[in-house]
């Protein structure tokens, strides 16, 4: 059987203690003033939804700043596609 990863938005952070968090523009892009102390280890979830009924999921390392809770997008680790998208999204 298939395992089918949870994606309950279209964007998120998975940290490292199972803890899931809403992504968009505002938690993406740096924010002044703050030092950053990216800690906390992650992985970033993008999905996106074809016209056809497919989906892609693209799966990138990520860190988030202890401090501002900003998400440092790194390196692109996986991309998974599914022929008619389970995710409901």
């Amino acid at each position: 059987m298939l395992e089918i990863e949870s994606m309950p938005y279209p964007i998120c952070f998975f940290d490292e203690n199972g803890e899931i968090y809403e992504l968009d523009e505002t938690n993406l892009s740096a924010r002044f003033g703050c030092p950053h102390n990216y800690m906390e280890d992650g992985t970033i979830k993008v999905h996106g939804k074809n016209s056809d009924g497919s989906c892609k999921t693209k799966i990138y390392e990520g860190k988030k700043c202890a401090k501002c809770g900003n998400i440092q997008l790194g390196t692109l680790k996986n991309t998974v596609s599914y022929g008619i998208c389970p995710h409901g999204k």
